[in-house]
């Protein structure tokens, strides 16, 4: 159940959802050994772009975001940053 719970987290997530939330399931499935078998990044990748994106994310959501980036490697360039470095 708890395995099913942490996939609900990451496949239909949108962001609205909590990002640590979002961390923590990643960071289960890490130690699992499971992460690499499953394509989460296609589903979160681009609500981690548009986090570090935007000028109107928190810093707890930026924190988590950066987070669940460094897990899932996801392609973000310098422009991505534009709107939080403004």
């Amino acid at each position: 159940m708890f395995m099913t719970n942490c996939l609900h987290i990451l496949v239909s997530f949108d962001t609205s959802q909590l990002w640590e939330e979002a961390y923590e399931a990643l960071k289960t499935f890490e130690i699992l050994g499971i992460q690499k078998k499953l394509n989460i990044g296609a589903s979160t990748c681009p609500s981690v772009v548009d986090t570090l994106g935007s000028s109107s994310s928190s810093l707890k959501d930026l924190f988590y975001a950066m987070n669940v980036n460094m897990l899932l490697k996801c392609e973000i360039n310098e422009d991505g940053f534009a709107g939080v470095a403004s």
